[in-house]
């Protein structure tokens, strides 16, 4: 088994063609002041089963995180692109 770890910015366009949902892995290549440019470097691909079963393994971590208070709910309507939590400062 290949223990390949590979560190990501993010997640950037997501397709779903013929059960396959296809992510875009990016990194961010530019940081200037607080503007950011963020290329893609790779991507993943997975099942829907297993794409849900990973968004449902990462919302029991942030609602963890939420209930620890090392994350804080953004109020209000989140729009795409908004995240919904922000790390407590």
């Amino acid at each position: 088994m290949n223990n390949n770890f590979q560190y990501i910015d993010g997640i950037g366009n997501i397709q779903i063609a013929e059960g396959v949902v296809r992510l875009d892995v990016l990194m961010m290549t530019r940081i200037e002041g607080d503007k950011s440019t963020a290329e893609k470097v790779g991507g993943l691909a997975m099942s829907l089963p297993a794409f849900l079963r990973s968004y449902n393994q990462m919302n029991l971590v942030v609602n963890k995180m939420l209930e620890q208070g090392l994350l804080k709910r953004n109020d209000g309507e989140v729009t795409p692109g908004q995240t919904v939590a922000t790390p407590e400062q």
